[in-house]
């Protein structure tokens, strides 16, 4: 594995504490106007750590351990927000703890739950989000030894050398959303000069993230009343359909008891016209009288009240009807 190369060279800093003019370079947006209007403070790198979030952040990296980069990571926390070289860990928690006074300073809050693995996020203008600083590393292919050639499919893809400049970046911003991610220590600039620009563009992501927010919530809004409007579709669907079953029913009840009179009355007609028996005539009304009283139950006339009833207020006779709509 690649061994980190030398840092890059700055202008040697003094051993006080920093006084850095802040230069505005970047044209902002027009709701940001109010923004960069404003006088620009003078910001200072003070040597000690004093932020408590860049003091639990060096208490946990004193114990740590460095990956396939040769960056460090703490040995029982997992967190990206300070992702450097051993080398270059003090400047950058000194960078790290002068811009956290200077956003706690500028109305912004911080969460970073005490659970093991739980990450950083910042509170602007209402929004969360996550940044961080990171030291860039170049990546070449990786040039198998004699030895590993042997088992080739084993051996590392690349080399990795840390160049000693460091990067603030912004996280989760939306893909397509506009604005800067990103700013990095350059030949020309260290990255304790970005820090106003850094600050607009924390707020450039707050505003996306607002933007994006309220975009999903507006197609949640509209998804959910699709949702509902297609509930209440299917739900007259299935209404209409229970009621033509329904009056189909009671029309072939009601034609069935029709029937039945009808078929009753003949037999009792042709029973007039036949010289029968008491005990044959008293059997013949006996089967007229049980077809009648069959007729009459399956009459769906006779119970009108009821079965209307049932037609407009079904939820009164079944229970699962209730149940369905909540």
């Amino acid at each position: 594995m690649g061994k980190p190369g030398g840092p890059t060279t700055f202008a040697d800093p003094k051993d006080e504490e920093q006084t850095i003019e802040i230069v505005v370079t970047e044209r902002p947006k027009p709701e940001l106007l109010a923004v960069t209007a404003k006088p620009i403070p003078r910001i200072t790198i003070p040597e000690q750590l004093s932020h408590p979030v860049a003091l639990r952040t060096e208490k946990l990296l004193a114990s740590s351990t460095e990956d396939h980069t040769d960056r460090i990571l703490p040995r029982k926390h997992t967190f990206f927000h300070l992702y450097v070289s051993r080398e270059q860990m003090i400047r950058a928690l000194r960078i790290w703890n002068a811009l956290l006074l200077v956003l706690e300073e500028r109305g912004c809050k911080f969460e970073w739950p005490e659970e093991e693995n739980s990450n950083l996020s910042l509170i602007i203008d209402g929004e969360r989000l996550t940044f961080g600083i990171c030291e860039i590393f170049n990546a070449k292919p990786h040039v198998l030894t004699h030895a590993e050639e042997k088992n080739a499919y084993f051996a590392q893809r690349w080399d990795y050398q840390l160049t000693g400049r460091l990067r603030l970046f912004i996280g989760q911003i939306p893909y397509a959303s506009e604005g800067r991610r990103s700013w990095s220590d350059t030949k020309y600039q260290r990255l304790e000069n970005c820090f106003e620009s850094f600050l607009l563009g924390l707020r450039f992501s707050a505003a996306a993230i607002k933007e994006n927010r309220l975009k999903r919530e507006e197609e949640d809004r509209h998804r959910e009343e699709r949702r509902k409007q297609e509930e209440e579709e299917e739900k007259l669907a299935r209404e209409q359909d229970r009621r033509a079953e329904f009056i189909t029913e009671l029309m072939r009840d009601w034609q069935e008891s029709r029937s039945l009179r009808t078929f009753a009355k003949a037999i009792a007609d042709a029973a007039g016209r036949l010289s029968l028996s008491d005990q044959q005539q008293n059997d013949i009304q006996k089967l007229v009288d049980w077809t009648c009283n069959y007729a009459e139950t399956l009459d769906p006339i006779s119970n009108l009240p009821d079965l209307v009833e049932e037609f407009v207020y079904p939820e009164k006779k079944y229970d699962w009807l209730d149940e369905e709509e909540e």
